[in-house]
């Protein structure tokens, strides 16, 4: 009996620590955000749909790019973020839409919502550096290949095409 109880709040710890698509009430900004790890089901919530929905459905991805051919060149996307941000709520939606093109199936992607002191209890956000969000990582074989902080130099779709090219 005492290992059952043992195992059981052991599970019920672990999930209290790995809950996803928290929407936690930020003091210093004063508002709802998305806090710690999430997929995109979290922008389904009252707070954010209109405003994710709305920059996702506008933007047209840019096909004229659209050939990444990114299965050999990128494995992993870290994507650091707070919706209470301007450039998150504009670029997120962005970046999400042109994720779903073909070229990144099998890519694993993780996306982290941070507070208003850019941090989260999920990951310390400060061993990425970031400083400054939306910041999107692209990872090859556990190399960092590139990143887009705030917003894109070209766009987003020439930014990641760029970090794919053999240098």
């Amino acid at each position: 009996m005492k290992t059952l109880l043992s195992i059981i709040f052991l599970c019920f710890s672990m999930s209290l620590f790995s809950q996803v698509n928290r929407v936690v009430y930020d003091e210093v900004r004063n508002q709802n955000i998305i806090y710690g790890q999430c997929d995109l089901s979290a922008f389904n919530h009252e707070d954010f749909i209109t405003w994710f929905k709305q920059e996702y459905d506008d933007y047209a991805v840019d096909i004229s790019v659209n050939d990444f051919t990114l299965a050999e060149s990128i494995d992993e996307i870290i994507i650091f973020f707070s919706t209470w941000c301007s450039d998150s709520r504009r670029e997120l939606p962005r970046f999400a839409k042109i994720l779903e093109e073909d070229a990144f199936n099998g890519i694993s992607i993780f996306y982290y919502g941070l507070d208003s002191a850019k941090k989260t209890d999920i990951i310390d956000a400060d061993i990425y550096e970031i400083y400054y969000v939306p910041t999107f990582i692209l990872y090859k074989d556990g190399k960092e290949i590139g990143r887009i902080i705030e917003q894109p130099d070209m766009s987003l779709e020439k930014d990641i095409i760029s970090f794919t090219i053999p240098r």
